[in-house]
């Protein structure tokens, strides 16, 4: 029987898969950060120097693989909703994780498990829901018992305190006592958003008006009642059969009141090594390539789209596969692939011999020419970085597919420039313009956001016109305010500035900027011949501020040889701020003729 935090995190990194140097170093770092452990050893060496109790450690482990249960919630919503439009029966989903054992589960099943997940997180993070009486409660009570308030004036700021308790003979009190702990460090990383002192807190309580957390911090409440325990604590063993059941009856009490939820240690060790032994925790760095699709579909799945379910089966072979197709309007469908092979002349990534398999594909018919696909998508989770194989990957698959987007997720950090500038160096006529490479991208990551409008403009978005073709940019708004400015800001391919068109500087690389209008209403316009391989930032300014520019109804109109081609409307609901960025504009020159035109708003 486990019955330490030391002791799992043995069983934990030994059998249950888990990679605190590489594949999991950020979940890694956050459980060294919320139990305050040094940043330079191994949990296991911190976890042996401080007296960290187990059902704190496992409270902060599950905290720290949130993402790990909202990647699951977004492939049951996926599955969910393609059940519901594609099949009447129970939809099976197939993972061929193994060719010799392939998992399949059926979305029932898939659901059960991600809520068993769930109800475990709530078990084990405790709610700690607070009532100011509470707390003047329970420190007069411990005041009568001659415990009085010892703060240290020395320490005012929260990150300066720390949770210290001396353990006692009393298994009953000690439980107690590490309940109060793990609710402790949950209060104060809840208190630390609003700020960490009281004179941050007390600006913090003039814009968030009736929170219970900022007032008890303010006034420090759970830190004199901590105070009070640690005297406690110190002399709980000596102070006789009655006083201990007394204070423990107030501090169980207390914890009740104020909502601290608990299941028993034993409960706990039990359900998380149940769940650590599911096959969906074990091949969860494989499902990540699957997870990707997740994000692929909520781009799709707003236009008339098929996802391909076999005899009620959802399949994920890790093999070529036609997964989904987009129908269009034009015939110009386009078709999802995963695992879609095609040879390739003198690849150089390692592994590949004759061959290219990225992860998805993205083809317009014919489907046997691989100057159809428009997009391609591959999914990397190396143990650590490496920034070679990433460029041999983008080499690889922007030559094999010449005409194609190349986007290079990670799921990890991955820094953009230096993987380019290793491309180049191998291969001197590399193709950057067409590739992409998006780092960090796991559920709710702050990236998410980038990678699915890129995947958007790619798929529906894009156009395609002359290289000579004249492209306008209009703003217009109302009466007032009297004076907006339209600013267009160009971009090299490394995302630095090379020049800005405004009324200041009204030519510059192909760009002109028309009139200059100080009295309400517009028109602005600024009309450009695209260069190859740059990037245009479209940005209105409230020069003039008689209103707020999110009151102006300004809107901006994107034309190519006068006809227009998208519109951008300011929302009321924005942040109100003196700039709009409105959009920003890409163009890749396609061939000696062909330009290509994308953007995200």
């Amino acid at each position: 029987m486990i019955e330490s935090a030391v002791e799992l995190w043995r069983d934990i990194i030994g059998k249950r898969n888990f990679d605190e140097k590489y594949y999991d170093f950020k979940e890694a770092d956050l459980i060294k950060d919320r139990l305050r452990l040094p940043k330079d050893k191994s949990i296991l060496k911190g976890l042996k120097k401080l007296n960290i109790s187990l059902e704190e450690f496992i409270e902060v482990f599950f905290e720290a693989n949130s993402s790990y249960t909202a990647m699951m919630n977004d492939l049951l919503n996926m599955f969910q909703e393609i059940g519901a439009k594609q099949t009447d029966v129970n939809l099976e989903i197939s993972f061929e994780f193994d060719k010799n054992q392939p998992l399949t589960i059926d979305i029932n099943n898939f659901k059960k498990q991600i809520e068993r997940w769930k109800l475990i997180e709530k078990e084990v993070l405790i709610s700690g829901a607070t009532d100011i009486r509470e707390y003047h409660r329970i420190t007069g009570e411990l005041l009568e018992l001659n415990f009085p308030i010892q703060l240290n004036d020395n320490e005012r700021e929260y990150n300066d305190f720390i949770i210290d308790l001396e353990t006692t003979d009393d298994n009953e009190f000690n439980e107690l006592i590490d309940k109060w702990k793990i609710f402790l460090n949950n209060f104060v990383q809840e208190v630390m958003k609003y700020g960490t002192d009281k004179a941050s807190l007390a600006a913090s309580s003039r814009k968030v008006k009736n929170n219970v957390h900022i007032e008890l911090g303010i006034d420090r409440w759970p830190y004199q009642i901590h105070s009070q325990l640690q005297q406690i604590t110190i002399k709980f063993d000596t102070l006789g059969t009655k006083n201990q059941q007394y204070i423990i009856k107030i501090l169980d009490g207390f914890l009740n009141n104020i909502g601290v939820q608990i299941t028993t240690i034993k409960e706990r060790v039990k359900i998380l090594d149940d769940y650590l032994e599911l096959p969906f925790w074990k091949k969860r760095y494989e499902l990540y390539s699957v997870w990707i699709f997740s994000q692929i579909y909520d781009v799709i799945k707003e236009h008339n789209h098929q996802v391909h379910v076999l005899d009620g089966k959802l399949s994920f072979p890790f093999k070529e596969t036609h997964l989904a197709t987009i129908y269009s309007d034009n015939n110009k469908n386009i078709y999802i692939y995963c695992e879609k092979r095609t040879p390739i002349n003198n690849p150089i990534g390692s592994g590949r011999t004759k061959n290219i398999q990225p992860d998805y594909s993205f083809y317009q018919e014919p489907l046997s020419n691989v100057n159809s696909s428009i997009l391609e998508i591959e999914c990397k989770q190396y143990k650590k970085p490496n920034n070679d194989s990433f460029a041999k990957a983008l080499i690889d698959y922007s030559n094999g597919r010449p005409k194609s987007q190349v986007f290079l997720v990670n799921h990890g950090e991955m820094k953009a420039s230096n993987v380019i500038s290793k491309a180049e160096k191998l291969e001197s006529n590399f193709k950057k313009e067409r590739c992409q490479l998006f780092s960090s991208i796991y559920a709710n990551s702050t990236e998410l956001y980038t990678f699915r409008s890129s995947i958007k403009g790619i798929l529906f978005d894009n156009k395609v016109f002359s290289q000579s073709s004249n492209i306008e940019i209009q703003l217009i708004w109302a009466k007032e305010p009297q004076d907006l400015d339209l600013s267009v800001r160009c971009l090299d391919i490394n995302n630095n500035t090379m020049g800005t068109v405004s009324y200041k500087n009204k030519n510059f690389e192909g760009m002109t900027f028309d009139t200059d209008i100080r009295t309400g209403s517009g028109p602005e316009e600024i009309s450009l011949i695209a260069q190859e391989n740059y990037t245009y930032v479209v940005q209105v300014e409230n020069f003039s501020k008689e209103i707020p520019l999110i009151k102006s109804e300004a809107k901006v109109e994107i034309s190519v040889n006068g006809q227009s081609i998208k519109q951008f409307d300011i929302n009321s609901n924005d942040i109100e701020t003196v700039f709009w960025k409105v959009c920003t504009m890409k163009t890749i020159f396609l061939d000696e003729e062909k330009l290509y035109l994308t953007w995200q708003d």
